[in-house]
This record gives C-alpha cells, sequence and structure tokens, in this order.
C-alpha cells in the first residue's frame, strides 16, 4: 500500500471520528439531534419490564422492542404506551418521560404483571356453601362433609364427616386451623393432622375464636376472654368485660375499658400485661381488632377505621368493612362506594377504586400490582397503579359470584359461582 492510500485512509477514518464521537457523546449524555433544529436536545429513558417477559413494546402504536428492556433517547413528553403478549391481556398507560431521568414502566412492583386472559373455568365442585385455602390444600364444606383437595390437582381429594351442618368455613389466625360453624354448632379443624374438634359453646362466630400456640384456643364468650384446651375441652376464665380481641403469634391484644392491652401467653396464663394505648373512643366497644405478623395494628369503632400506635390515627370515617386478608397481612377495608387498602410500603391508606357498582368482596395483592373484586356482573382483577387509568380486566362474567381467594403464588383465583366451586389461571 503506498503513501498516498494510507494517509487517505487515515483521512477518512479521521472524518468519520470527527461525525460519531459527537453522536456518541450525545448518546451517552443522554442527548439526541432534533431534526427540526438539528440542535441537541435531553432525553430520557423507559425502563420496561414485565412478568413474563418478551411482551411487545408499543410506544404512540409503534413496535420498540420486547422487555425487558431500556428504551433510550425518548424526548420529553407523555407517551402512550402497550404492552402485547399473546394469551394475555393488554397493558397500556400514557406515561411522561422526564429529561436525564428514568420512568419506570411498573409502579410498587419489580415488573408489570400480565394477566392472562380467560379460559374456560375448572370446576372443582357443585353444591358448595363455603371454602378456604392453606398452604398447598383447598378446603370446602358440601352438607355435612368437609373436603379437602390439592390444589394443583383438585381430583385428588379426601373427606371428613361433619357432626352438623355448616354455612361457614374460615381459616384462623396461625392459617393451620379452620373455623367452621352453623347458628348452634362450632367446630375448629386441625388442617395438619385433620382432626376435628367440636366447640362446646354455642353461637361462637369467627371473630370470637382464635388460636394460641400448643394446641389451645383464645375464645370470647360474653364478654369474658377464656382459654380452651382442644384436646382435654378445659376452658380457663382469664379476663372479664372484653370487647373483642385477636392473637398473633404468642402476642394477645383485646380492648376494655376504653383502653387496648397486650399480654404474652405462657401456656397456661397472659404475662407482661402491657397498655398499648388509652382513648375516650375505646370506650366503644370495636367491630374489628386487626394485628398483622409484623404487629401493625387496626381498631374499627362504629365507622371509624384507625391506625394504631401511642395513639389512633384516623384513617377513614366511614367504613362499613375491614378486615386483614390471610398469608399476605394486607389490611383492606371499605366505604361501600369506595375500596381502600393499606399502604404498609408508604405507612399510607391508599384508594383502589370508586364505584357506584355493588361491590361484594375485595382482595388486594401490592406484590403483583393488583385488586381483585366481585361486583354485580362478575370477577374483574383491577391494576392498584393509578398513574392515568387504571386497567380493569373481566375475568369472569357472572352475577353469581359470591367469594374469591387467590391461590399460592397468585396462580389460580378459586370461587363460588352459584354454589359452584371453580377456578380459573391468571399467571
Amino acid at each position: 500500500m503506498d503513501k498516498k492510500i494510507r494517509y487517505l485512509i487515515l483521512l477518512f477514518g479521521f472524518l468519520v471520528f470527527l461525525v460519531l464521537a459527537p453522536l456518541i457523546v450525545l448518546y451517552v449524555t443522554g442527548n439526541s439531534i432534533d431534526p427540526d433544529t438539528l440542535r441537541p436536545v435531553k432525553t430520557g429513558i423507559l425502563s420496561a419490564k414485565s412478568i413474563p417477559t418478551n411482551a411487545e413494546i408499543f410506544i404512540d402504536d409503534e413496535l420498540a422492542d420486547k422487555t425487558d428492556y431500556n428504551i433510550r433517547l425518548l424526548r420529553p413528553k407523555e407517551y402512550n404506551v402497550r404492552l402485547e403478549k399473546e394469551g394475555y391481556f393488554s397493558w397500556s398507560k400514557r406515561l411522561p418521560i422526564w429529561e436525564n431521568q428514568i420512568t419506570l414502566l411498573a409502579q410498587g412492583v419489580d415488573a408489570v404483571h400480565l394477566i392472562k386472559t380467560p379460559t374456560t373455568p375448572v370446576s372443582i365442585s357443585p353444591n358448595v356453601t363455603d371454602f378456604q385455602q392453606n398452604s398447598s390444600s383447598l378446603w370446602y364444606i358440601s352438607g355435612d362433609v368437609l373436603i379437602q383437595s390439592v390444589i394443583d390437582d383438585p381430583s385428588n381429594s379426601s373427606n371428613y364427616k361433619l357432626s352438623f351442618v355448616p354455612n361457614r368455613l374460615d381459616l384462623l389466625n396461625n392459617n393451620q386451623y379452620l373455623f367452621t360453624a352453623n347458628s348452634t354448632n362450632s367446630a375448629v379443624i386441625n388442617s395438619d393432622n385433620k382432626t376435628v374438634y367440636n366447640l362446646p359453646q354455642n353461637n361462637l362466630n369467627f371473630n370470637q375464636v382464635k388460636v394460641l400456640p400448643n394446641n389451645k384456643l383464645m375464645l370470647l364468650v360474653d364478654r369474658l376472654l377464656l382459654s380452651y384446651d382442644l384436646e382435654t375441652g378445659t376452658q380457663q376464665p382469664l379476663i372479664p368485660d372484653v370487647a373483642i380481641h385477636t392473637v398473633e403469634g404468642s402476642t394477645v391484644y383485646w380492648q376494655k375499658d376504653g383502653s387496648i392491652f397486650s399480654g404474652q401467653w405462657s401456656g397456661d396464663s397472659l404475662l407482661n400485661i402491657n397498655t398499648l394505648v388509652t382513648d375516650t373512643s375505646l370506650n366503644t366497644p370495636a367491630r374489628e381488632l386487626l394485628v398483622t405478623n409484623r404487629k401493625e395494628m387496626f381498631v374499627l369503632i362504629d365507622n371509624k377505621f384507625y391506625r394504631v400506635n401511642l395513639n389512633l390515627r384516623l384513617l377513614n370515617e366511614q367504613t362499613i368493612s375491614a378486615s386483614i386478608i390471610p398469608h399476605t397481612n394486607e389490611i383492606v377495608f371499605s366505604t361501600g362506594s369506595e375500596l381502600w387498602f393499606y399502604n404498609l410500603g408508604l405507612n399510607e391508606p391508599q384508594l383502589l377504586t370508586r364505584s357506584n357498582a355493588s361491590l361484594k368482596q375485595f382482595i388486594i395483592r401490592t406484590a403483583i400490582g393488583y385488586g381483585f373484586m366481585i361486583t354485580n356482573d362478575g370477577l374483574h382483577a383491577l391494576e392498584i397503579d393509578n398513574r392515568d387509568r387504571q386497567n380493569d380486566y373481566q375475568l369472569v362474567e357472572s352475577p353469581n359470584i359470591s367469594k374469591i381467594i387467590l391461590g399460592p403464588q397468585d396462580k389460580y383465583v378459586f370461587y363460588l359461582d352459584n354454589n359452584e366451586l371453580k377456578s380459573i389461571i391468571i399467571k
């Protein structure tokens, strides 16, 4: 190669460098060239993650890439973002992009959890009165029979005869024991060894029965707090004039005489009794006393829902119902037209939705970013993220759904439709 050609190659390389270097600098610093003015403009990034991955990302209806992917060099403005994946509901939201910032496709969760489009529901059993789920088992009652089935194989089931016909089935506070009852009889079932214990007290309801360690119960009967040994049937009176109680682990909580107390269950008595809070509002018997596995406490008095610390912090004064969701320990409450949950990460109540429709039941799953609710027209999954509109997916169309439970890892939704127990897969 002669000297002239070498010089030409070097000159060409230098010219390419002069052209590419500014573009590389612009890219690295998050800038692009405005095609109209040919001036550099600052850009932002959209971080697009989904579960499952490989969902198509459309930005303003143009295919940009697939998840998981960071889409760079987006000019600051609002974009219509949409995810599409075969077999799943489409997810869409209008999101702002800011210069020199990363906008996350998902808010409050690690990724957008795509929900499967409905398939034919699996019928598990007809003539079901009520049902519950714990660990890897599904439990339901039909007449005077309690049935346990494997969640991944409902045909694999075992039957247990009861001494009465119950009309409800509840999962007690330790997620191991079940409570079943009718207007005159009640029983507790140890789901580990499948033992059924008939309780001697009449007219017990779910809120009066809590589980203590060592196969004992803490009962509230005619305002008397007492322990009950399931093996021997022995009752031990503990504290009179109690309005409401609950148990978390070995700690017992109760309301009495304008205060909320706690005590440690030693196996046969309450020790280390402490007054947690005193307030004139607590002179009125509470309707609900809720304690999570992280010891966060909430109380519903009349229609006022409070967070309990050293004092009462009013969260809502039009609350009709409040509950704690088994397994996840998430707190939900309703005003009738509004569905709320307590965001423990933000330490604030968060509105899920307002609706004029009748709302029969709802549960929250902050880990996947959805609430699941029963309305007059069926079962819906409603996105928690309220930036722009919330994605609302109808999973089942039926006016007769009365109860829903999400299975392990939120893979299944089990529901009672006109007394038929069914399931669908959503993940």
